[in-house]
């Protein structure tokens, strides 16, 4: 079950909108469910009070008591992986986007094309967050890890180290072998022998990597960035996120 959540002050649009995205998903099969608010105020005290979360979110830019990029902006302090539709009558605001990790735009007025491309990119980007496992040493036994929970992982003194915002993992391999078993959740080189999990990345700097815990979007360590690899980097990084 896909959950979706629909916040437009607009009554005619907020209905059309998720009409559309009811139809969608009526058509193609999709399971889901779909919830509509009236402002951005009303959706996150819905998070607050009852816990909700939601996969997939259209949200208004500009609404009268709490706007699209505050909603946006306080979902994110709780949820990395929510996908981000902005609703907006001017393509001017896209760039604020990338502030939120915003996934795209639908700019008004909205037609069922438009609203079925971006759900279509929305779901498969929900698609890459089905949870994976590895089996990592602890002392004499082997503990099962969320892929999606590793922040990064580093060498020192031939010491592969697995980093997640719980513990780190220490086990005898090369970075070159758990490049190829990540290389399916596409981690990212950032340094010569550091791999980044992207859903981790929290800012990247002139030569660092700020990289936080992927369920909570906090930083909490700051790597190198290698000036040769920036570039290509932030291109891998933006096609993963895109």
């Amino acid at each position: 079950m896909v959950r979706i959540a629909v916040a437009e002050d607009e009554r005619e649009f907020r209905d059309t909108c998720a009409g559309f995205i009811r139809r969608y998903c009526e058509e193609n099969g999709v399971q889901a469910e779909v919830t509509v608010f009236e402002d951005g105020m009303d959706l996150l005290d819905c998070q607050e009070e009852k816990g909700e979360t939601w996969d997939i979110l259209f949200l208004d830019v500009q609404m009268k008591h709490c706007d699209g990029f505050y909603t946006a902006r306080k979902i994110r302090e709780k949820d990395s992986q929510a996908v981000i539709v902005f609703i907006t009558t001017l393509a001017q605001y896209a760039v604020k986007g990338y502030e939120v990790d915003a996934m795209d735009y639908l700019i008004k007025p909205v037609s069922y094309e438009k609203v079925c491309l971006r759900l279509k990119k929305a779901l498969q980007r929900v698609s890459r967050f089905e949870e994976h496992y590895m089996l990592l040493p602890v002392e004499d036994s082997r503990e099962k890890v969320a892929v999606s929970s590793i922040m990064y992982v580093d060498v020192e003194r031939h010491t592969l180290r697995i980093h997640t915002p719980c513990r780190v993992y220490e086990m005898r391999q090369t970075i070159g072998k758990i490049e190829e078993e990540l290389a399916p959740y596409h981690f990212l080189r950032c340094d010569r022998s550091v791999l980044v999990n992207p859903r981790a990345v929290m800012k990247v700097g002139k030569d660092t990597v700020e990289v936080g815990d992927p369920a909570g979007g906090r930083t909490l360590e700051v790597l190198p960035l290698s000036r040769g690899r920036k570039k290509e980097f932030l291109q891998e990084l933006a096609s993963v996120i895109s």
